[in-house]
C-alpha cells in the first residue's frame, strides 16, 4: 500500500503544477495531450479538472486508510491466532506452560476465535483491554494510542459504510451529493499510517518475544 500511494504522488504533483500553470478555461486536449473516444469523458476545462482531480486525490487518501485499517486487523487476527496456539496457557496466566505445538499435533488445540475477535472488533479500548486479559500486557505504544486508533476506526467506518460522509450527517440526509465528503489531508494520512506501523511491530515483537515459540 505505501508503494502503490508513493507511485500517485509524484505524478499527482507534476500533473497539478502543470494544471496551475496553464489558462482555467484550456481544455484536457490541449493541456494534457489528450485524445481518443474517452476524451468526452474528461472534464471540459483545466479549471473543472483541478476540482476533480483534487477530490480524487483526497478519494484515495480515504481509501488508503479504509485499506490500512483492514490490513492492520488482519495481522492483529493472525498473530493472536499463533500466539494463543503457541501458548495456549497464557489467557490463564501461565506463559510457556503449555507446549501449543504438542497439542497441535494431537489435534487437541483450544478453540481462541472468540478470544481473538474481540481483539479485533469494535472501539479500541475494549480491545486493548481483551489483549490484557490475553496476555496480562500490553505494548506501550498500543495502550498509549487507543484515542487515536479509536479515531481512525471511526473515520474508516464513515468511509466504508458512508461514502466518505460523516456517519450523523449521512443519516439525515438521503441525498448524499448534498452532504460534503470528508477531508483528509496528506500530512494526517501519513501520521496515521505510521502510528499503525509502529503498532504492527510493538504487537510483533512483543507476542514473538513472550509467546510464539
Amino acid at each position: 500500500m505505501n508503494q502503490l500511494y508513493w507511485s500517485f504522488v509524484p505524478v499527482a504533483g507534476f500533473c497539478s503544477h502543470i494544471a496551475r500553470h496553464q489558462k482555467p478555461n484550456e481544455g484536457l486536449d490541449t493541456l494534457f495531450h489528450a485524445s481518443g473516444p474517452d476524451l468526452r469523458r474528461l472534464a471540459p476545462t483545466n479549471k473543472d479538472w483541478q476540482l476533480d482531480f483534487s477530490n480524487f486525490g483526497n478519494w484515495v487518501r480515504l481509501n488508503v486508510v479504509v485499506a490500512i485499517s483492514s490490513y492492520l486487523e488482519v495481522f492483529m487476527r493472525a498473530i493472536i491466532s499463533a500466539a494463543l496456539k503457541s501458548d495456549p496457557a497464557a489467557p490463564k496466566g501461565n506463559t510457556r506452560a503449555v507446549d501449543g505445538a504438542y497439542l497441535l499435533k494431537r489435534e487437541a488445540q483450544q478453540d481462541f476465535e472468540s478470544e481473538i475477535k474481540n481483539c479485533v472488533v469494535g472501539e479500541w479500548q475494549s480491545r486493548v483491554a481483551q489483549y490484557r486479559r490475553l496476555f496480562k500486557n500490553v505494548p506501550s505504544v498500543l495502550e498509549d494510542s487507543i484515542g487515536e486508533l479509536e479515531r481512525i476506526r471511526i473515520f474508516r467506518n464513515s468511509v466504508g459504510h458512508t461514502f466518505g460522509r460523516d456517519v450523523e450527517n449521512y443519516e439525515y440526509n438521503l441525498i448524499s451529493r448534498f452532504v460534503p465528503m470528508q477531508r483528509l489531508q496528506h500530512r494526517r494520512m501519513l501520521r496515521w499510517l505510521g502510528l499503525i506501523e509502529d503498532t504492527v511491530r510493538a504487537i510483533e515483537n512483543h507476542l514473538l518475544s513472550f509467546h510464539i515459540a
